[in-house]
């Protein structure tokens, strides 16, 4: 097994992983729509570090007209320390539909793993990360550059239930320096469903919401409901 714990101290055992999923829906008739989902993972992990690289894209079109277009890359690497984990992030994001030309994010945080067996693990983190943001406005020419900071509060939860089927979540609560009205919550959970050593079903919720939008356009609450083919590796 790649993860053991006891009462006292954790024990890592060195793994490299990573996963592909690709998700794709179409309706023609009274409604013409396409949309696709591509998110992809990669880690390595060692006794007293990891690093792991998270992407994701997602893609849509309704009547040939695009209505859709969002890009991420999360880079993050740890280090290790018993249950604590210091870590630095790194992240881009893109989505014009959302008012982002892009966001260019990086900073400092620490994790402690309240849970860490075979079957279920529990982290909490908390992490600053200094934001470039450069935000698309319709009604004028050129972008509107802001600089600030980002305070993040983290909650990730995983369980297996057999060999087959496990859980996940994420929680993220969001926090600018511009102003305390300024917040941000992300939410996804998903159950992935193994049919193979390596091909797995994967049902998956997104919720994002923005209290303060760049743009009166843009509305507060973005929600998804995926189902991805997924291999590991």
């Amino acid at each position: 097994m790649p993860i053991s714990a006891s009462i006292g101290r954790l024990a890592f055992v060195p793994k490299d992983e990573g996963s592909i999923s690709l998700g794709y829906h179409r309706t023609g008739g009274n409604t013409d729509t396409a949309d696709m989902s591509l998110n992809f993972d990669l880690s390595l992990e060692r006794k007293t570090y990891r690093f792991f690289l998270d992407g994701k894209s997602a893609y849509s079109e309704s009547k040939g007209i695009k209505s859709n277009d969002e890009n991420e890359l999360d880079l993050r690497g740890e280090m290790r320390f018993d249950r604590l984990f210091p870590f630095w992030n790194v992240n881009y994001y893109k989505n014009p539909f959302k008012g982002y030309d892009n966001r260019l994010s990086t900073g400092p945080g620490c994790g402690y793993y309240f849970i860490k067996t075979e079957k279920t693990y529990l982290t909490g983190s908390v992490y600053v990360l200094y934001n470039k943001d450069s935000f698309i406005r319709p009604d004028k020419d050129g972008n509107m550059k802001e600089e600030h900071f980002v305070n993040y509060a983290e909650w990730r939860f995983r369980h297996k239930f057999n060999d087959s089927i496990k859980f996940k979540e994420k929680l993220v609560l969001k926090v600018s320096s511009k102003s305390d009205k300024d917040y941000y919550i992300y939410y996804e959970g998903s159950v992935e469903n193994s049919l193979t050593n390596n091909l797995a079903l994967e049902f998956k919720v997104i919720a994002d919401y923005s209290n303060l939008p760049p743009s009166p356009d843009v509305k507060m609450l973005d929600s998804k409901f995926i189902t991805l083919v997924k291999y590991n590796f």
